[in-house]
């Protein structure tokens, strides 16, 4: 099942972060782009400062945090900070992303715990453990 809800860490905690219709047409009256403009941008590399700065803004108010909250933390884990830290997984243009991403393609859902029902059959022999077993004929 896939879902375009996702949990991150950002600033001070993690954070749900959800685009829902309301949010994707802010975002795309903000940078004055379809969610497909924003989605390449980010990905590529090239993003305006608006697809990162609401996208994370939007996407933490869309988790369910008060709009007043997610500016505050925005404010103070966006501005001054290197935008696209490589050595970041959590930098203002990761968390971007994930955002993006998640309302673009989807997020796998991570269930807590498998039942047995669940729990995948074993596979059978694919036939590559046969042939790692007995290697490569001699010649």
């Amino acid at each position: 099942m896939s879902t375009s809800r996702v949990t991150l860490t950002f600033g001070d905690g993690t954070y749900t972060f959800c685009l829902r219709i309301r949010e994707i047409l802010e975002l795309e009256r903000l940078t004055e782009s379809s969610i497909g403009e924003i989605a390449t941008r980010l990905m590529t590399g090239v993003p305006r400062m608006r697809d990162i700065y609401d996208s994370v803004r939007l996407g933490l108010i869309g988790g369910g945090l008060p709009p007043t909250s997610a500016l505050l933390l925005v404010e103070n884990y966006i501005a001054g900070v290197p935008l696209a830290d490589p050595r970041d997984s959590s930098s203002p243009m990761a968390t971007a992303q994930a955002v993006v991403m998640a309302v673009w393609v989807g997020m796998e859902e991570v269930p807590d715990t498998l039942s047995k029902e669940e729990v995948p059959p074993a596979q059978e022999d694919s036939g590559l453990e046969t042939f790692m077993e007995q290697g490569l004929p001699q010649g």
